[in-house]
């Protein structure tokens, strides 16, 4: 998603029995910590600004880690967390309560289009199973906010899950890819019989894939609207403006079926062109500032003109 990104891995969970999987090994989140500098710290000093989360609890209100998110993102601007919207159904009020978080990305899963696979067929309709936001746990605040693919997305497979409790092989994996020997830990030409790649669903795939689209969005306002200065206000951006870059550029999805905005879709499909090298007529401005609870703010170089009716205007 965003090629040369360097990725630091921190892994809150272990693999044991669970009730969801009738008693077998699934995941486990074992270890959340209690200070949210521990969960969210390590990662920023160690130079990442992006923060994907891929997990979440059955929690439906804002609490501690969404609220430790928010404070992290406000002491140091330029931090985004993105959180998976949970996959609890089409249901309203369903979205994690780590994803009711308010200065970072909450991100529910499209359809991918691979036609033969799991509800991949249709990239105009939000995935069954992910999580809608509504008013009784967000207090009217849209969530989730963006939609990224989260059906059919390529992941890896790993030998260990082919022997494992319960495990059986299916239409999923990608078994024409086995160039890995997971035994000596490296490439080999002929394989080891263990597919490297499968199919997989829900928010988990659909929040890394935002998060590189943020990761994307950095890039282009440091390089091309920073020219790459550090003096200039873009070259370490805050993360509302990639935020709101993405919102911006987002597109909507059926109109039949979801309101827009709305708690199904949020502010729609993310679509990088449209955030940053819309098709004419369509044009993106941005700007930074800050006002107090009261007040007003008016960008210096900014056209207020609306120059056309073809293309919504979104603020």
């Amino acid at each position: 998603m965003a090629l040369d990104a360097k990725i630091i891995i921190q892994d809150i969970g272990s693999v044991g029995p669970t009730t969801a999987c009738g008693g077998a090994d699934g995941d486990v989140l074992a270890y959340i910590p209690d200070s949210y500098d521990d969960l969210f710290g390590p990662a920023y000093s160690n130079g990442s600004r992006i923060h994907s989360n891929s997990w979440g609890s059955g929690s439906r209100t804002y609490g501690g880690t969404a609220s430790g998110a928010d404070s992290r993102a406000n002491s140091a601007p330029e931090r985004m967390v993105v959180m998976a919207a949970g996959n609890d159904r089409p249901g309203p009020n369903t979205v994690s309560g780590e994803a009711l978080l308010k200065n970072g990305l909450s991100v529910g899963a499209g359809q991918n289009y691979r036609p033969e696979q799991f509800e991949s067929d249709n990239p105009n309709l939000v995935a069954g199973f992910s999580g809608r936001g509504g008013p009784l746990e967000s207090g009217g605040r849209l969530k989730p906010d963006l939609i990224a693919i989260g059906t059919s997305v390529v992941s890896l497979m790993a030998r260990g899950e082919y022997l494992s409790t319960g495990f059986t092989p299916g239409a999923d994996l990608i078994t024409w890819v086995d160039k890995y020997c997971s035994v000596a830990q490296n490439y080999c030409a002929a394989g080891d019989n263990y597919a490297d790649y499968r199919y997989l669903q829900g928010t988990s795939m659909a929040a890394p894939h935002a998060a590189g689209a943020a990761i994307l969005v950095r890039e282009y306002l440091r390089e091309i609207a920073a020219g790459n200065l550090p003096a200039s206000p873009y070259f370490n951006p805050p993360s509302y403006l990639v935020k709101a870059m993405l919102v911006n550029g987002a597109v909507r999805m059926d109109p039949l079926l979801y309101d827009y905005p709305g708690y199904d879709q949020g502010w729609g499909r993310i679509d990088l062109e449209q955030s940053l090298f819309p098709p004419v007529p369509r044009t993106n401005q941005f700007a930074i500032g800050e006002f107090a609870t009261t007040g007003t703010w008016t960008p210096a170089g900014m056209n207020l003109n609306i120059v056309g009716g073809t293309v919504p205007l979104k603020v």
